[in-house]
């Protein structure tokens, strides 16, 4: 974090750091913060803390030095509870229990990931190992990595390959997964990788074109979690606000249609969705009526699919979802999609 703190003020003296000192009186208020890098002559005017009543913002000025130390004390002063009875300090790791994790985290391994896409690629051979990177992605700590031949060579910085070093410290473990339950349930030649709440279904068309689907992925559902009672939702008995309540549904319906390119896998996670909705106390009838409202206001939703001659099942997808509640209809996760129309070459 030093040299990626120290790489960043390189051309800049100072950071400052704008904070509204008052939330907003919304339910969803937050203090905003902004951050902005000082050059050496608005740094040395700058002092190091200045409010303004006007607009109600403080302004704190850090120096590099500075900066690091108040890192350093964030990382090191980080303590979990065990009970009542113990309390451990964390000394190794990533604290992940501060609000600040997620952000380290992500710094720290992007100034990784950065030192090694910007080495030198003076050969055909180094351009080539750099460009297959270009599918490779992560978020957190999941990585994803697509038509890379290179991966499993140049994860770690002490391994070489083509004159270029690795991606992470050899402090990192980078463990490959494996979803043999997953594959079961694929037909031959197609294949599934999971990537935080989606999975990726690749096969082959008949025309020999590679393609890309996407299916809701729950990593609950993988077999070492049979015996465990999970619950995602609130009930309607909780005291949360009605509000809060009335927009699951919604927000979980956003969520499949951005997430989920397989229709008929769409109509199958929302019938899931409102079967675990109605365990916890809400009313079929009144999310049915819902979903037929978030479809009338969202006409892209699957917009090709539903307007398919030769499946005209898909026109309506609320009798869909119905039929899978009914149990008249049963996912095939064997089966090609029609919606091929929505797939992307890879």
């Amino acid at each position: 974090m030093a040299s990626l703190i120290t790489a960043t003020l390189a051309h800049a003296q100072r950071v400052a750091i704008a904070v509204t000192v008052t939330p907003p009186k919304t339910p969803d208020g937050r203090r905003k913060y902004e951050a902005t890098l000082l050059t050496s002559d608005a740094a040395h005017n700058a002092p190091a803390y200045r409010r303004d009543p006007m607009t109600d913002v403080a302004v704190h000025t850090f120096t590099r030095d500075q900066f690091l130390v108040l890192f350093r004390s964030l990382v090191c002063s980080t303590f979990i509870r065990f009970g009542t009875f113990a309390l451990v300090r964390q000394t190794c790791g990533i604290p992940m229990g501060i609000s600040a994790a997620p952000f380290i985290a992500n710094l720290f391994l992007a100034w990784f990931e950065y030192r090694f896409l910007t080495q030198p690629a003076a050969t055909a051979q180094r351009q080539r190992v750099l460009h297959a990177f270009d599918l490779t992605k992560r978020y957190l700590d999941d990585l994803l990595a697509l038509n890379n031949p290179f991966i499993t060579r140049l994860l770690s910085v002490d391994q070489r390959y083509a004159g270029l070093h690795g991606l992470y410290p050899a402090s990192l473990q980078v463990e490959a997964q494996s979803h043999p339950h997953l594959q079961a349930q694929l037909a031959a030649g197609t294949a599934a990788m999971p990537f935080l709440d989606i999975l990726l279904i690749l096969r082959t068309t008949p025309a020999g074109h590679a393609r890309i689907t996407t299916r809701l992925y729950d990593k609950r559902v993988q077999p070492v979690f049979d015996g465990v009672r999970l619950s995602r939702f609130i009930g309607t008995d909780s005291n949360v606000n009605e509000a809060s309540k009335r927009n699951i549904f919604t927000g979980q319906f956003h969520r499949l249609r951005r997430v989920v390119t397989e229709v008929e896998n769409f109509a199958f996670e929302t019938a899931n969705l409102i079967t675990a909705l109605t365990r916890m106390g809400y009313r079929r009838p009144r999310l049915l009526g819902d979903l037929q409202r978030m479809l009338q206001r969202t006409p892209e939703a699957y917009y090709v699919q539903r307007r398919q001659r030769h499946r005209p099942e898909y026109a309506d997808l609320v009798g869909l979802t119905r039929q899978y509640l009914a149990g008249r209809r049963h996912f095939d996760s064997t089966a090609s999609p029609v919606e091929l129309t929505q797939s992307h070459y890879w």
